[in-house]
């Protein structure tokens, strides 16, 4: 999309600003697009925490700990299971659990509904029955079941979190698949849909509903909002006249929304939004947001990164899923997943935990096993940083922060770097000075590719006194001297955070080192890597965005445009220390710093968690 053109949608439009460098998202919203819509796209495109094979940290139960990483992408939509098999790890449930008000009320859940998330999509079930009981029938008791359950639950809903803003949308799984429970095989696409199958489906559907509508009007006006929908995943059948949830079921419910699992239909803009336009004409009138497409959400979209189109295909697809949630003003997208639920073979031993079983799972995440944030967690986090103005660029971060600290590096030339600096090499010696006013680096011998760092401590008295905050950020400029060589900023004194140029000669992308290689972070607007060049200053700027006492996350901007992000395992809540690093193995390789300030936010300055 080029820059100042207004694609206009059905009540939604994105304006792209250009604004050093980068594209800034905009909504304008049109009276039709009601109170479903948010000029964040943080609040739009979510990320599902379901039943993933593998965790992080054992001292955190599973259920927070993936809400958490959502979370660390900027995401304030989630979309969970309300039931505790599909959140095992480091977790003790309680047991003779008999209602959805009392899954919700468990330690676990009212946790993750405590954290900033906007939106909760919950695939919600009913308890005492199998899920899909529906498709032989249902009769009057089990109806009225429902209705109380569901009743219960969003009358909880509404009182509990009463004051917060939140949402919570209450559907089911893959409706099309659930409609063919019947068949004697799992995911039998020529299975046919019996008759009764499908009015126990839309009796089933209005029974929940009912629950949900009969709360509402208890409870009168509101600023938590509950809402009950329906999922359709086989549209393609639909389209060709066999019974689905988008013909034969939804125009015959009384749902609010209609969500739909899209992997069919993501292979192109034009796919997606010819099923979106099928779903909408088929809602019905109990449509909160209209007989429109801003009645329907995207409830799972992705492809798995160990695919056989790897990360061009899960590129394209995002995009797919951007361009049509923008064009049709739909109210939300979710990723699949954050943690993957999907091993290659049958037969492994869980969980899957560590590097080792990178290779092991298909790739639907958006953090891998061994930590480390995947393509779409880095699509999110730029999505995100662009569509935020108090973080779009550094001039919008400084107008929301004090500078506290500047170093110049007025002292004169050699050895003593000032104070609260100190010194490190490795594989070599690395010359470290001040020489002409700028922090100075040259590796003398480049036959081990020797490393060396500089690095300042900011609880020293003589700096800061103490280390900075989520929301705080400092930039300093660098420049490499020679034709090789890589140079960057390292956080936390430690050698598995450091971000910058890569080794080669030329432009590079910004890189990160992830503990075995490294890996570039900078992204443009389609998930392609992005280089500069390093052989002139550049200004590097770290923001320090969130930490929760399992894991830290960073922007990077180059220029004043942000670059990239970066996750790191850590417990600590504050940056103490962080440095300059540089590594060549060319002999003579020199590398200047200069000009470092640090700034503070303000009281009033909203961190991007």
């Amino acid at each position: 999309m080029k820059a100042s053109k207004l694609v206009a949608g059905a009540g939604r439009a994105w304006l792209a600003i250009p604004c050093l460098g980068v594209v800034l998202l905009v909504v304008a919203k049109s009276p039709a697009a009601g109170r479903a819509f948010s000029p964040n796209p943080a609040e739009v495109f979510g990320v599902a925490h379901v039943d993933g094979k593998y965790y992080l940290t054992p001292q955190q139960d599973f259920l927070d700990e993936g809400a958490d990483q959502v979370l660390a992408t900027g995401s304030k939509v989630i979309k969970l299971y309300l039931t505790p098999r599909r959140y095992p790890w480091n977790s003790h449930w309680p047991e003779g659990i008999t209602s959805l008000v009392q899954m919700a009320q468990t330690p676990y859940f009212k946790s993750v509904f405590a954290k900033p998330f906007h939106t909760y999509i919950l695939t919600a079930y009913a308890i005492g029955r199998e899920d899909h009981y529906w498709t032989t029938g249902i009769d009057a008791a089990q109806a009225a079941d429902e209705t109380r359950q569901f009743y219960d639950l969003t009358r909880y809903l509404l009182s509990a979190y009463k004051g917060t803003g939140k949402t919570f949308v209450l559907q089911h799984w893959e409706g099309d698949w659930a409609l063919r429970h019947g068949s004697t095989k799992p995911y039998d696409a020529t299975y046919v849909p019996s008759p009764t199958a499908v009015q126990g489906m839309i009796q089933w559907l209005n029974a929940r509903q009912a629950g949900i509508i009969k709360a509402r009007a208890e409870a009168g006006s509101t600023d938590v909002r509950v809402f009950g929908a329906t999922e359709a995943n086989r549209l393609e059948d639909s389209l060709a006249g066999k019974p689905g949830v988008a013909n034969s079921v939804l125009p015959f419910t009384t749902v609010d929304l209609v969500s739909y699992s899209c992997y069919e239909s993501l292979d192109s803009p034009a796919h997606l939004a010819r099923a979106v336009d099928y779903l909408a004409a088929h809602l019905p009138p109990t449509a909160v947001f209209g007989q429109n497409p801003h009645s329907v959400y995207l409830g799972e979209f992705g492809y798995p990164e160990n695919g056989k189109g790897g990360v061009e295909e899960l590129n394209r697809r995002i995009d797919t899923a951007l361009d049509v949630v923008r064009d049709k003003g739909l109210p939300w997208a979710v990723f699949w997943e954050v943690y993957c639920n999907e091993p290659v073979t049958r037969g492994l031993a869980l969980p899957l935990n560590g590097a080792q079983n990178d290779a092991n799972l298909r790739g639907f995440w958006m953090i891998k096993p061994d930590g480390s944030p995947a393509l779409a967690w880095h699509r999110y986090r730029r999505l995100f940083a662009l569509g935020d103005r108090q973080r779009v660029t550094t001039r919008a971060i400084k107008s929301h922060a004090k500078l506290v600290y500047s170093e110049q590096f007025q002292r004169p030339d050699g050895g003593d770097l000032g104070p609260g600096w100190t010194q490190a090499a490795h594989y070599g010696l690395v010359a470290e000075s001040i020489a002409h006013h700028r922090l100075h680096l040259e590796v003398p011998d480049g036959r081990n590719i020797p490393w060396g760092s500089a690095t300042l401590d900011l609880s020293n008295p003589a700096v800061l006194g103490h280390g900075l905050q989520p929301g705080d950020y400092f930039e300093l400029t660098l420049e490499r001297l020679g034709p090789e060589g890589a140079l960057g900023v390292e956080l936390f004194d430690s050698d598995q955070l450091r971000v910058g140029s890569g080794f080669g000669s030329g432009p590079a992308s910004l890189e990160t080192w992830n503990g075995k290689t490294w890996v570039p972070i900078s992204l443009d607007a389609h998930g392609r890597p992005l280089a500069f060049d390093w052989n002139k200053p550049r200004t590097l700027g770290v923001c320090f965005d969130s930490a929760d006492g399992y894991r830290a996350t960073f922007s990077y901007y180059i220029d004043g445009a942000y670059a990239g992000s970066w996750l790191v395992a850590t417990g600590q809540h504050t940056l103490d220390k962080f440095g300059i690093y540089v590594q060549s193995k060319t002999s003579g390789a020199a590398f200047d710093f200069d000009v470092l300030n640090v700034y503070e936010h303000r009281p009033a300055r909203k961190t991007f968690n």
